[in-house]
């Protein structure tokens, strides 16, 4: 009786102490998989600062933020899942971002020029074009004194 007491007794303390170690390992690849979402995060908002549409990357960085709070060892690798295709994503998302500021510059600067020319043309044959528009609407026109 003793032995199966003691048995019994030892299952017990190993099943415990496998239960703390994997809820220690557990809380260990939270921490890890929350690390990766503030680097995600991070790297999503450089994103942005250059231009980049990251409202969707941000949906995916939402959804493992609510895996992450869910808990559980699937909802954790789906979390890390998300995370590591919106890290994947960031650098195209970011270098698109670059790209459509330096177009917006380019059509900024196109139009002004343009703007510029326009201008200038306006400014020297206007007055021309004007008096020529306006003697040929009036030259049938007799003054009476």
């Amino acid at each position: 009786m003793r032995a199966a007491l003691k048995l019994a007794l030892l299952v017990i303390v190993l099943s415990v102490a496998s239960t703390g170690q994997s809820v220690v390992y557990s809380q260990s690849q939270e921490d890890d998989v929350r690390n990766s979402l503030v680097e995600a995060f991070e790297a999503v908002r450089e994103a942005e600062s250059v231009g980049g549409e990251v409202s969707g990357l941000l949906e995916d960085l939402n959804e493992a933020l609510r895996l992450i709070e869910a808990g559980g060892e699937g909802n954790l690798a789906g979390a890390e899942e998300k995370i590591e295709s919106v890290l994947a994503v960031v650098p195209v998302v970011r270098s698109q971002g670059i790209v459509s500021t330096r177009n917006q510059q380019i059509v900024i600067g196109v139009v002004l020029g343009l703007v510029a020319v326009s201008a200038v043309v306006v400014w020297r044959l206007g007055p021309r074009f004007f008096w020529s528009l306006w003697l040929r609407s009036k030259s049938g026109w007799r003054v009476m004194v």
